[in-house]
């Protein structure tokens, strides 16, 4: 065997050593990291070793953060939440965050059921907001497993969709499409998906709504609409430019057909809350197509109302574009 070729067979022993020791000996705080494939197994515990390498002082700095709002929460610290939600974290930090999850999580201690869900959404959250691909194998083993809260699938599928990348919306259509996959999962990545703004999410959700499903899945339909077509979202995060006006469209239009076709008060809400979130003031013209398309006078006055609604919104919230 060359020296070159030894020296990465060594290399891999010791990697697949490291994973297999950990696997056996740790547990993550929302999964095992039995729960990954063998090859991301691996590649989760080399990427760890070579952050701790590379800076061991962040990944203690992260295990001390979480220490302290380990410490807030046990104590029922009034304004944690607000606490919680102001702590960020930088690509730099993703390794220290999966090694949580998946690897080494921390103590649970005195932690209530309540207190402890919300520990481990804390990290599935902060894992999502880094919008890091690299963080897909650890989310889809989450979102795969049938031990945690149906609240961390939904985290999960967020966080996934927040990634808004192709393999991301594959993966997450893929288990939207498949009747064999288990409801909670299915309703997870349902209500999850929104945060993903991709153009085939935004068409898929808009033909699931044109099946008139039952009230109850229409209105989370609808919600995952207004989040995928969200115009704020659009002008904050990076979204590709070259898909915002298909995907918008397609939600707006979908928003506004499920308006008409309920009777059913929080449908209508829904569908007039996810216009209002996707829309801006060029996007009228919609809703007067649609008003020169329907005659029974109820749902001509609900569209006037509605436009009237909006246009009030939209001047208020933003310019047209």
């Amino acid at each position: 065997m060359r020296p070159r070729s030894l020296t990465r067979w060594c290399v891999s022993l010791f990697v697949a050593a490291l994973a297999a020791q950990a696997c056996a000996a740790e547990q993550g705080a929302v999964i095992p990291l039995s729960a990954l494939a063998e090859a991301d197994r691996q590649a989760l515990v080399a990427g760890i070793e070579q952050a701790r390498s590379e800076d061991p002082g962040r990944f203690g700095g992260v295990r001390q953060t979480l220490h302290m709002l380990l410490e807030i929460r046990v104590r029922s610290i009034v304004g944690s939440d607000h606490v919680t939600r102001r702590v960020e974290f930088g690509r730099d930090d993703l390794f220290s965050l999966l090694e949580l999850i998946a690897v080494r999580g921390p103590e649970r201690g005195d932690l209530r059921d309540g207190q402890w869900l919300d520990v481990q959404g804390w990290l599935i959250g902060s894992v999502g907001r880094l919008r890091d691909p690299r963080a897909l194998p650890v989310l889809e083993a989450v979102l795969r497993s049938e031990e945690v809260d149906p609240a961390l699938l939904l985290g999960a599928a967020a966080a996934i969709a927040r990634l808004e990348s192709d393999e991301a919306a594959d993966l997450l259509l893929s288990i939207l499409d498949d009747p064999s996959e288990p409801k909670a999962r299915r309703d997870a990545v349902l209500r999850g998906i929104g945060f993903c703004g991709r153009a085939r999410v935004a068409l898929r959700l808009a033909d699931l709504l044109a099946q008139a499903p039952e009230p109850e899945t229409a209105c989370a339909i609808v919600d995952s609409l207004g989040q995928v077509g969200n115009f704020g979202l659009w002008a904050t995060q990076g979204r590709p430019n070259d898909e915002e006006k298909v995907v918008r469209t397609v939600a707006a239009e979908a928003a506004l057909r499920a308006f008409l076709a309920y009777d059913e008060e929080e449908v209508r809400t829904r569908a007039k809350g996810a216009l209002m979130l996707v829309g801006d003031l060029s996007m009228l013209s919609l809703i007067e197509t649609q008003q020169r398309s329907v005659t029974a006078p109820e749902d001509l006055a609900a569209l006037e109302k509605l436009k009237v609604e909006c246009e009030q919104f939209w001047e208020r919230s933003r310019p047209a574009r």
